[in-house]
């Protein structure tokens, strides 16, 4: 397999270890999501996990070396899928580019405003339900925090209903 060395961070002099400069455009937040990557046309599907994102790019791992094409989509579990060009990789990590940084799946959009809107309204058992039904629980993050929000719920109202 031959490794491709990111194309946005330059190697540079240095003793040791070789050093490298970030020249993203956007700062990626570092994230722990599942994913697969589509490629070929009957949609090869690698499973992966994505480690950091922003609106432009992810940085994934998988779970083996693998050389992959060029263009390839993106499924994030519970999320959008994305068309995509793989920038760089270097043993099982790969660096990906959104060919569209700026398109969102707009059904998907609209249910995450929806949901946000329900929370900003204070309707957390309806918000809660909006996520189990597009899968977000995929993310235990959302799974811990949705449960915590409808047991304090639940909690407050039997406590108001003793007074």
């Amino acid at each position: 397999m031959v490794e491709h060395l990111p194309r946005d961070m330059p190697e540079l002099p240095g003793p040791g270890a070789k050093s490298r400069v970030e020249k993203r455009r956007v700062k990626r937040q570092q994230v722990l999501k599942r994913g697969q990557l589509l490629y070929g046309f009957a949609d090869a599907a690698i499973d992966c996990l994505i480690i950091d994102e922003s609106s432009y790019g992810m940085l994934i791992e998988t779970p083996l070396m693998t050389d992959l094409p060029e263009r390839l989509r993106i499924r994030v579990a519970g999320g959008p899928t994305f068309d995509a060009v793989r920038r760089w990789s270097m043993g099982n990590k790969v660096g990906i580019e959104f060919l569209q940084p700026e398109r969102r799946d707009s059904a998907m959009l609209r249910k995450r405003i929806a949901i946000k809107l329900a929370l900003k309204n204070q309707n957390i058992r309806f918000a809660a339900a909006m996520l189990r039904e597009v899968d977000f629980f995929d993310d235990e993050d959302l799974r811990a925090a949705a449960e915590a929000a409808e047991s304090a719920t639940a909690w407050l109202g039997a406590l108001l209903d003793a007074v």
